[in-house]
């Protein structure tokens, strides 16, 4: 009796689902790259913040992990996390230009 009503819950569920294809991901971007799109997208554009991203990685030779815009007596300064290659974070307080 339990085998005859899981055979038929099964064949009342129906065909499994087919396996779904990976989605196709877009080429990496670099966070620089990533930032000014994202702005785009809100519609508050800050190119400086993208080119401080970029100066950062400059500097250190590491990853940008992030990047902020924030506002310190009436001046805007850029903060950046950084993975530098020796494995350290380093926090970097830019100037914005």
């Amino acid at each position: 009796m339990r085998m005859r009503f899981f055979l038929l819950l099964v064949l009342l569920a129906g065909p499994l689902p087919a396996a779904q294809a990976a989605p196709a991901f877009a080429p990496a971007l670099s966070l620089p790259a990533l930032l000014l799109a994202r702005n785009d997208a809100r519609g508050d554009a800050d190119p400086g913040l993208a080119a401080a991203a970029a100066e950062a990685r400059r500097r250190t030779g590491g990853q940008v992990l992030s990047a902020e815009r924030y506002p310190t007596n009436g001046e805007t300064r850029y903060r950046i996390k950084v993975l530098t290659p020796d494995g350290r974070v380093r926090i970097l307080n830019l100037e914005a230009r």
